[in-house]
C-alpha cells in the first residue's frame, strides 16, 4: 500500500511540472523568437535495481519504481514571419541565430530580432536595453548620429544609409542547436564546449518571428495533464483511506 502512495505521488510530482511548463509556454505565445518547453520524464528503476546493495522484492520490481523529471527538451523550429514594418525588426529567415552581449560582457544567442536604438545610439533588444546586438566581428553595432529611420538593412545584415555602409547584423550557428540552453528572455546559453561560427544566412528586416508556441496544442496537452494529475490525486485519497480503514476497523478486530 506504501508503494501504491509512492508511484501515485510521483505522478502528481511530474504532472504538476508539466502543466507548469505549459503554462509558461501559454504565456508566450506572442514573445518573438520564444522556443516552447517540452516537458521530459523518465522511469525510475525500482529500489532493488537502482541500488544493488538493497534486496528488492520481485513482485515490486515488476511494478517499476514511478517516473522522475528529464532535463527539460526545446522545440527549436522556427516560428512564422509577421510583417511590422519597423526596420529594426529583424527576423531570420532559415538558420542561424542574432548574438548579443549582456551587461556582463557574455555573448548570448537569440531568435528575437525586436530590436531597437537606444538613445548612445547602440542597437539593443527592446526587452532590455543592456543586451546589445552584435555585428559579424562580434562587436556592438553603434550608429552614432545617423537617424534610426533613415537605415537600411539588406537581406546579408549590411546597415546602409545612403551610399554609407555602418556596419553588418552579425547572423551566428552552431552545429547542434540542442547543445543551446535557454536561460530567459529569449536569450540562449551557448556551453564553453560549442563553438558559435558565423553563418550566411539571410535576414529580413520589417519582420519578426513569432512564437512557436501554438496555443490549441498546448490547451489540449494541459487538459490531458490535468486529467492524469487528478487520478494520480484520486489514487493516492483511495489508498489513504482503504489503510485508514486497515488500522481503525481491521485492527480493532
Amino acid at each position: 500500500m506504501i508503494y501504491g502512495l509512492w508511484l501515485s505521488a510521483t505522478g502528481v510530482v511530474t504532472n504538476s511540472h508539466q502543466l507548469d511548463v505549459i503554462a509558461n509556454n501559454l504565456a508566450n505565445v506572442e514573445t518573438a523568437g520564444f522556443k516552447r518547453q517540452l516537458a521530459a520524464f523518465r522511469e525510475r528503476p525500482p529500489e532493488g535495481k537502482e541500488d544493488p546493495s538493497t534486496v528488492g522484492d520481485r513482485f515490486y520490481d515488476k511494478m517499476g519504481g514511478g517516473q522522475w523529471l528529464a532535463p527539460s527538451a526545446f522545440d527549436m523550429t522556427g516560428g512564422q514571419l509577421e510583417e511590422t514594418h519597423r526596420n529594426f525588426d529583424l527576423a531570420v529567415n532559415g538558420d542561424g541565430y542574432f548574438m548579443v552581449r549582456d551587461a556582463q560582457g557574455e555573448d548570448r544567442m537569440t531568435r528575437n530580432g525586436n530590436f531597437v536604438v537606444d538613445t548612445e545610439g547602440s542597437v539593443v533588444l527592446e526587452t532590455d536595453h543592456k543586451l546589445k546586438l552584435l555585428d559579424s566581428k562580434r562587436e556592438p553595432i553603434v550608429l552614432k548620429d545617423v537617424p534610426a529611420g533613415n537605415v537600411i538593412i539588406g537581406e546579408d545584415g549590411t546597415i546602409a544609409h545612403g551610399n554609407e555602409n555602418l556596419g553588418q547584423v552579425g547572423l551566428f550557428n552552431v552545429p547542434d542547436d540542442s547543445l543551446l540552453r535557454p536561460m530567459g528572455n529569449t536569450l540562449l546559453k551557448i556551453p564553453a564546449s560549442v563553438e558559435a561560427t558565423q553563418f550566411s544566412g539571410q535576414i529580413q528586416s520589417g519582420y519578426l518571428e513569432k512564437s512557436n508556441v501554438d496555443p490549441a496544442v498546448e490547451l489540449t496537452k494541459m487538459m490531458q495533464a490535468q486529467r492524469m494529475l487528478e487520478a494520480n490525486a484520486n489514487m493516492i485519497r483511495y489508498q489513504d483511506q482503504s489503510m485508514g480503514r486497515l488500522v481503525n476497523d481491521v485492527g480493532r478486530i
